[in-house]
């Protein structure tokens, strides 16, 4: 009988420390396992590894010691506390690269924004530049049609001095030559 309880004593050992620990004997935790995981897709995500190095390689130290110490002395309450600080420092690093990323993401959205800006001033300076030489040209035309036309400043306005514009005696009827000295006034009437 004596054998028989020792027997089951040593069975439930080997079930608690089985339940407690979440491994048999002889195999590293679950938390281990977990960690290795968690390190090696870390470790085999490009971004991570560019973005968050330090924290990664803290990471690879911790699961290290937890390495170590299951190696050594298959402590398994240590195992799993260094174990879940390594998988703790992968998803810091993970964390740290996603962080990373998004200031880029920022910083390029800015710059961009900045240059679509920059350039619709730059339209928009352009656009005033051609409507003021626009202006400048028109303003010259008028000054030159003005100057053919004799017309002369003065304070009531601009006085203009048509040449030979007569009527027949008595009627309202216009002489032949009245029209070619008209046609250059009224042509610049009709356009402004």
């Amino acid at each position: 009988w004596e054998h028989v309880r020792w027997g089951l004593w040593g069975g439930l050992l080997v079930v608690g420390s089985l339940l407690g620990g979440g491994c048999t004997a002889g195999s590293p935790p679950a938390a281990l396992e977990q960690a290795r995981t968690a390190y090696a897709q870390a470790e085999q995500t490009p971004a991570v590894v560019a973005n968050a190095p330090v924290p990664l390689q803290e990471a690879n130290q911790a699961l290290q010691r937890a390495e170590h110490v299951w190696a050594d002395d298959h402590d398994t309450e240590e195992v799993q506390h260094l174990a879940t600080l390594a998988s703790q420092r992968v998803a810091i690093a993970q964390a740290a690269a996603e962080k990373k990323i998004a200031e880029v993401q920022i910083q390029q959205a800015t710059e961009e924004r900045d240059r679509v800006l920059l350039d619709a001033r730059t339209r928009q300076t352009q656009r005033a530049q051609q409507q003021a030489q626009a202006a400048t040209g028109q303003v010259q035309q008028l000054q030159q049609e003005l100057a053919a036309l004799q017309a002369k400043q003065t304070d009531r306005g601009l006085v203009l001095t048509l040449g030979d514009v007569l009527f027949e005696t008595g009627k309202a009827d216009l002489r032949p030559g009245a029209l070619r000295n008209l046609y250059p006034l009224v042509t610049f009437l009709q356009k402004y």
